[in-house]
């Protein structure tokens, strides 16, 4: 059931929206306050969320993907980045740059210097950016989590291979008999889509130590498959119609079996969500597998698409032709609601943490949609080695505004339950003391904590990656 709140309803015009170039370390800054949105395009906005235009002129819609509130594509060819804050464009002419991927703030893409070079895979690691690759053969499609990276490298004659890098060294994980390609990666696992002539096309999971086949089908690549931690869900075609198949990490589960085409599966955490097509009604809609159930969440006669999923939600986005406006729906694991709805096209590009990525407009411009209240645990830790340092939990509640923050001071082994997003202190650590003023602001699912010492010093640190961030 869709929960249909109040909505404010937000006027962007050119006069707010303000283009400022500056040179900064990393890249040009586009922006150096709230990014706004094109003239003409209204967005009804649910209570609790802001939309922020962060791009300037048309992207490429298909290059977009976004990690912790943080968002990288590419336009004109080149690479733009969104850290939380500000835009800024970190590649310039005559280079080129396709497939951006982002992970913890890390950046990876294929990219070459002009058009006469070969296509190299780069990692961007907040401050610098490194070359991994410098070969004759053509180093494409990257992907990253956690610092790991892999790719697929066209060795000639229509082969390619699987390269990983671990955070040290590059290792092959085929031998480019095959044309293997696609690879996604998750938690020090990799995936990719395989063919070989006359048998046809597989999954190949490689899970750290050994390489597994976990479909093989036909002589047509499968459409749509995602991975998340060791787990696998694809499209497959049963003779009738595509339906939902997963691998659970031990075995492969039909999780559908009907008369629809069930098509872009995507997994988070072993919750699945995907589309449902009606071939006679030319409608679609959405469903959910918590890992137990399977829950629909749209069931009307418009077409409902392109579902993501993340930390138990799902977002996605619908097009009622009726009254002619298009809306991205969240649900929260229980119940649903409209996040914002325009009578411009919204076309959803990505989803992670509470934060939804998508075009809207012609040009297609980027909009970001974020949470504006905050409520979670996080985790301060301040001296180096890890040994010698203080450690200090603090719950944020209230508004990025207006957060109130409370100190939880933690004394010895004492550790916070898991529901608080446990972590533990050794022994040796003693009582930290108390800053006098707090000052914390949201940078997408970070924190900065700008902390006022007794003697009238100001500190301040950037607190990220901690684990149970929940928006209200």
């Amino acid at each position: 059931m869709v929960n249909r709140k109040a909505f404010r309803i937000v006027k962007m015009s050119p006069q707010n929206f303000i283009i400022s170039l500056a040179l900064i370390i990393g890249g040009i800054l586009l922006s150096n306050s709230e990014l706004l949105a094109d003239a003409g395009i209204d967005f009804e906005v649910a209570p609790g969320y802001e939309v922020k235009q962060i791009s300037s002129g048309e992207v490429d819609p298909y290059s977009v993907d976004t990690d912790n509130g943080q968002v990288v594509w590419t336009q004109n060819e080149q690479l733009f980045f969104f850290d939380g804050e500000t835009t800024r464009q970190l590649t310039t002419a005559p280079s080129s740059v396709y497939y951006p991927k982002i992970s913890d703030g890390m950046i990876v893409w294929a990219g070459r210097e002009d058009d006469t070079a070969g296509w190299e895979i780069y990692l961007y690691d907040g401050d610098n950016t490194s070359q991994l690759t410098n070969n004759s053969l053509t180093d494409f499609i990257p992907d990253i989590d956690q610092g790991q990276i892999a790719w697929r490298q066209d060795v000639g004659s229509g082969l390619s291979r699987i390269l990983f890098f671990d955070g040290e060294n590059v290792v092959n994980l085929s031998d480019g008999s095959y044309q293997d390609w696609d690879p996604k990666i998750s938690k020090g696992t990799v995936a990719w889509q395989r063919n070989i002539p006359g048998i046809g096309f597989q999954l190949v999971l490689y899970d750290g130590e050994n390489t597994i086949t976990v479909y093989e089908g036909e002589d047509k690549p499968e459409q749509d498959w995602d991975l998340h931690d060791g787990m696998l869900v694809w499209e497959e075609y049963d003779g009738n119609d595509t339906e939902i198949y997963l691998f659970n990490g031990t075995q492969n589960v039909q999780l559908t079996d009907n008369a629809l085409d069930e098509a872009t599966p995507k997994i988070h955490d072993g919750n699945i969500a995907w589309s449902s097509y009606n071939f006679l009604t030319s409608t679609s809609n959405i469903s959910f597998f918590n890992g137990n159930l399977i829950i629909p969440l749209s069931n009307n006669d418009y077409q409902n698409e392109n579902p993501f999923t993340y930390g138990g939600q799902a977002v996605w986005s619908t097009y009622n032709w009726d009254e002619g406006h298009n809306t991205i729906y969240l649900y929260d694991g229980s119940s649903s609601i409209n996040l914002v709805r325009s009578l411009n096209s919204l076309f959803l590009r990505g989803f992670h943490s509470s934060h939804a990525v998508f075009t809207a407009g012609f040009p297609a411009s980027l909009y970001l949609i974020s949470p504006t209240q905050i409520s979670g645990y996080v985790k301060w830790q301040n001296g180096s080695p890890i040994k010698d340092a203080v450690i200090e939990a603090y719950y944020l509640q209230g508004s990025e505004e207006s957060p109130v923050v409370t100190p939880i001071t933690l004394i010895g082994s004492e550790t916070l339950s898991a529901a608080d997003g446990s972590f533990a202190l050794p022994p040796e650590f003693d009582a930290p003391a108390q800053p006098s003023e707090f000052d914390v602001t949201k940078r997408g699912l970070r924190a900065k904590l700008t902390y006022v010492e007794e003697d009238g010093e100001t500190t301040e640190q950037t607190i990220i990656n901690y684990p149970n961030w929940n928006p209200l």
